[in-house]
């Protein structure tokens, strides 16, 4: 249905709102609208004359497969930027609705003119408050916490307005309309009774059959684009496809959380990594407005993690890369952008082409093994430290360059070490542990062992 209200700041002030049609739904709204509106546009004495915004001409963004219980079938797009209104010549003080992306004059059918429209028939096409979009478009109750009521959201909204231009308004809406995620405070918070650590357990997870046949499939679909990856950044195929074998195998489970509630609950929630997870929500609207894509229509993990290869938004914009030279970076839908944006990570953070990953170590029993252990995961014994320690290759040599060991444990079993250099350094850049990085190695090594043999088998 259309709802038709006209709204003057003193009588918002008043509290008094005349409405042709006011439903239930924007009563139950309308006292946390008014909220946001008098907080940020108090300032602006003037009148406005509202309508329900006009149908919109862009088609939504095809969605994955899998969109999880939580995804709308359509979504229009949010862009978050200053406004001003040609007519008024002014900066004003209302608001893009929610959602909704107004495309440049002279794109998409709107005409390229300076001759505009009466400001109540431009308002009444393409403009719409705060107030009644957050009265139609919130299904939550006035008891309903909100996150634009608190202190912090404020003083983030206002870095944003500040820092890079954002309109306020507009931040204040999205935000509102972020839900806390009682589940991503469960996953992310750490076990109250931890498990010990066992490799073997964990390796179980990725070096399966169906994950290595899936890899080989993934690898055989998608060989020039691997190999371009390749070629440019020095990353071998293998390696590609085992990270994204690994992170959501081969684009498979990307993750249903909507990205933008996930990181407003951990960065103003969870306070162990809040710095973090503020920085990748302040990301998150950066992202969206470069992308000119609707704000809530990223997915991914439960800590804000995206598309095939899980980057976090602050990774997408430093090293997302327009692998198939669309126009844009997409994550989503097909993986080519992926397996290069994979690539360059690992060769902006320190890849060496053509050099060895990790190979195992052999120990003496009387080799000082916990200190070498504890020199860290950056490379930097010297051959000589390791070799008068008593620890060496299997074949009894050792490489000129400096290396980490790695101890790999697993309860009730032998530990096993490992040689880890420069490259095993820098897959571990993508995931701080050892454990992955030496699963992403050895699901690569199947990858490869497995990919000659079929190669074999059809020549």
């Amino acid at each position: 249905m259309n709802a038709v209200v006209v709204i003057s700041l003193p009588s918002l002030v008043a509290g008094d709102i005349t409405a042709a049609w006011l439903s239930n739904r924007f009563v139950a709204c309308v006292g946390r609208s008014l909220m946001i509106f008098v907080v940020y546009y108090h300032r602006f004495p003037v009148n406005f004359t509202v309508r329900s915004p006009m149908p919109h001409d862009h088609a939504a963004p095809a969605w994955r497969s899998n969109p999880g219980p939580s995804r709308p079938r359509t979504a229009p797009r949010f862009y978050a930027g200053k406004s001003s209104c040609p007519a008024l010549h002014q900066r004003t003080a209302y608001c893009r609705p929610p959602g909704f992306f107004w495309p440049e004059q002279g794109d998409h059918g709107f005409p390229a003119t300076t001759q505009h429209r009466d400001t109540e028939t431009q308002m009444k096409q393409r403009v719409i408050t705060p107030l009644l979009a957050l009265a139609l478009l919130s299904g939550t109750a006035l008891a309903d916490a909100s996150y634009v009521q608190r202190e912090e959201v404020r003083t983030f909204v206002r870095t944003m307005e500040e820092k890079h231009g954002f309109d306020g308004g507009e931040v204040l809406v999205a935000l509102d309309r972020a839900r806390h995620e009682p589940d991503v405070i469960r996953l992310i918070s750490p076990s109250g009774s931890p498990g010990v650590r066992s490799w073997q357990r964990y390796r179980a997870r990725f070096l399966d059959s169906a994950r290595i046949v899936g890899g080989v499939a993934f690898w055989q679909e998608h060989a020039a684009t691997l190999q371009a990856a390749h070629e440019r950044y020095g990353v071998p195929p293998e390696i590609v496809v085992a990270i994204i074998g690994v992170e959501t195998y081969y684009g498979r489970n990307t993750g249903n959380f909507e990205t933008l509630s996930a990181l407003t609950t951990l960065a103003f929630d969870y306070p162990p990594r809040a710095r973090l997870f503020l920085r990748e929500l302040e990301n998150l609207f950066l992202l969206a407005r470069e992308q000119r894509r609707d704000l809530f229509s990223y997915y991914g993990s439960y800590a804000g993690a995206i598309g095939y290869p899980q980057f976090l938004p602050s990774s997408i914009r430093s090293y997302g890369v327009d692998f198939d030279h669309s126009g844009g970076i997409d994550f989503d839908l097909e993986p080519t952008d992926a397996i290069g944006s994979v690539a360059r990570y690992l060769a902006e953070h320190g890849w060496v082409r053509g050099e060895v990953v990790a190979e195992p170590a052999r120990v003496t029993p009387e080799a000082d093994l916990q200190a070498l252990v504890d020199a860290g995961i950056k490379p930097a014994l010297t051959p000589e430290q390791l070799a008068q320690a008593g620890v060496t290759s299997l074949d009894g040599t050792l490489r000129a360059t400096p290396a980490t060991l790695v101890d790999l444990a697993t309860p009730d079993a032998g530990t096993e070490y490992w040689l880890g250099y420069q490259n095993f350094y820098t897959i571990t850049r993508y995931n701080k542990s050892s454990f992955y990085a030496m699963a992403v190695f050895e699901l690569s090594q199947a990858l490869r062992e497995q990919q000659k043999t079929e190669t074999a088998s059809v020549e």
